[in-house]
């Protein structure tokens, strides 16, 4: 993926915005991981009314034990692919501050997705995106993937918690939110693949 990304991103064409396209359904439930590798789950929550959005991310190990979480509001995310670009990178440059070498960032949404497999020349998000690639030569191993949104729902509750119940204040915590406890409990016990 991420040389096909490179590839896109050298042949940039005056191509319209790409529509969001249906991809094939990923398994549901949790992958198990190689010991060593960290998944990290990124979700945005974009408000259009509002200048507003939130972003959240949560690691966890190879046995899928939450290892830690952050919540973050943004301001001045003019569009949900706004949002979900500022997301990733303060995800990235977070799990890289904490010095994890090996992860896999998984990510729902779409517009993402597309905005890295379909760049488009002169893109206000160019600038972002480019930041994002940069960011991630800080790793020794990385992927980006894109998962149905059942795979990522305790990441985007907690972003949604910020846009929906206006949680402004940022943390960083050790372990899951006790909030969605049960959540990560059944997420645990679904067999692994």
């Amino acid at each position: 993926m991420e040389a096909e990304i490179w590839l896109n991103l050298q042949k940039l064409s005056n191509v319209e915005a790409a529509r969001p396209c249906p991809i094939p359904p990923s398994s549901s439930g949790w992958s198990k991981l190689l010991c060593g590798w960290t998944k990290c789950n990124v979700a945005a929550s974009w408000v259009s009314r509002s200048s507003k959005s939130g972003g959240a991310w949560i690691a966890r190990d190879n046995n899928e034990v939450a290892l830690i979480h952050s919540r973050r509001a943004f301001f001045n995310a003019q569009d949900p692919l706004t949002a979900a670009l500022i997301s990733l990178l303060w995800s990235i440059n977070d799990l890289r501050s904490l010095r994890i070498d090996k992860i896999i960032f998984e990510t729902s949404s779409y517009c993402l997705r597309d905005a890295f497999l379909h760049p488009v020349a002169n893109s206000p998000h160019r600038q972002l995106i480019t930041a994002i690639l940069n960011s991630l030569k800080g790793f020794v191993d990385w992927r980006v993937e894109h998962v149905v949104p059942d795979n990522n729902k305790v990441a985007s509750l907690i972003a949604a918690s910020v846009t929906k119940e206006h949680r402004y204040q940022s943390y960083v915590a050790s372990g899951g939110p006790s909030w969605l406890q049960a959540m990560l409990s059944q997420e645990a016990d679904v067999p692994q693949h």
